[in-house]
């Protein structure tokens, strides 16, 4: 999924476009997640000055440098890869989000056996 990043000046594949939607997805909910467990690491107990209090500081200081890094470099390709597609001819307004969304589903659904043997 490094794709914008590899090819930075390329539109993406067909294939790519339409599953972006759903990597984009997951990668918001995981970043998110990273977040809340951050917010639980911060709301632990521990004695103050001791061992544990110092690893517990800098693990949450690691884990919200890498989550701020990781967001902006996110973010940072969203757009990248937005105006790449604006810029595709196969995202221009005849290229509809309705269209998108069917080609999504049928690169989803299973193949049956009277899809797979047709040309």
């Amino acid at each position: 999924v490094r794709f914008g990043a590899d090819f930075s000046s390329r539109a993406p594949p067909l294939e790519f476009r339409c599953q972006l939607p759903k990597v984009e997805s997951s990668i918001a909910e995981s970043l998110a997640e990273l977040d809340q467990l951050l917010c639980r690491l911060r709301a632990l107990e521990v004695k103050e000055g001791s061992n544990h209090s110092k690893v517990k500081a800098a693990l949450a200081m690691q884990i919200e440098e890498a989550v701020a890094e990781k967001q902006l470099e996110f973010e940072e390709q969203q757009a990248m890869l937005s105006k790449l597609q604006k810029a595709s001819p196969l995202l221009a307004p005849a290229f509809s989000a309705r269209l998108g969304a069917k080609l999504a589903a049928a690169m989803q659904s299973p193949r049956t056996a009277s899809t797979a043997s047709s040309p």
